[in-house]
C-alpha cells in the first residue's frame, strides 16, 4: 500500500518521453540548369514515452516506443527576383518514406515485470510530402517557410494475429 500510494503521489504525475536520432545523412546538390537544385536524405530516430498509470492496488506501467527510418528525396528551384522582389526565392518539395516498427502496452502489473513478454512488434509504412519556401532579401537574411507531412501522412500497419495471450491487431 506503501508504494502504491508512492507511486500515485510522485510517479503518476510523471510522462517520460525519450528520443534517438542516429547521425542523419542528407545531399543537395549544387545549382543545375536554370537553378535546379535536387537531393536525398536518409532520417533514422526510436522515441517513445513510458510511466505509470494511477492504481488503488498494484501499480502498472505503460510505455509506447516508436524507431522509424525514412529516405527521401527532393527536388528544390531558386528564382533570382522572382515576384519582382529584390533577393532570391527558393521553393522544395521533399517525398519521403515512412517504415516504423511500433510496440506498446498500456498495462504492465509491476507484480508480472520478472516475468514479462512483450506484445509483439507492429511494423507500418506511408509515404508524405512536406514543402518549403525560403526568400534571401539580402546575402545576411534568410526567412523561411516549411509545411510538413501536407495532406497528412498515414502510414499503413501490418495486421498480427493474436499471440501469447495478446489481442490481434488490425
Amino acid at each position: 500500500a506503501e508504494l502504491a500510494n508512492k507511486i500515485n503521489t510522485t510517479l503518476v504525475k510523471l510522462r517520460p518521453t525519450f528520443g534517438l536520432g542516429l547521425p542523419n545523412t542528407s545531399y543537395l546538390s549544387g545549382p543545375t540548369a536554370n537553378h535546379w537544385y535536387w537531393g536525398w536524405g536518409l532520417f533514422a530516430q526510436a522515441s517513445g514515452r513510458l510511466g505509470f498509470n494511477p492504481s488503488v492496488l498494484v501499480p502498472s506501467l505503460y510505455y509506447d516506443i516508436n524507431a522509424d527510418i525514412v529516405p527521401m528525396l527532393n527536388i528544390a528551384k531558386g528564382w533570382d527576383g522572382a515576384l519582382f522582389l529584390p533577393g532570391r526565392l527558393g521553393l522544395g518539395v521533399n517525398v519521403k518514406y515512412l517504415r516504423r516498427g511500433s510496440a506498446s502496452d498500456p498495462n504492465v502489473s509491476v507484480l508480472q515485470l520478472d516475468n514479462y513478454n512483450s506484445p509483439p512488434l507492429q511494423m507500418g509504412s506511408g509515404l508524405g510530402l512536406d514543402a518549403g519556401l525560403l526568400y534571401r532579401p539580402t546575402d545576411r537574411w534568410n526567412v523561411g517557410v516549411t509545411l510538413m507531412d501536407a495532406g497528412g501522412t498515414q502510414l499503413d500497419f501490418d495486421s498480427l494475429d493474436a499471440k501469447d495471450g495478446f489481442a490481434a491487431k488490425p
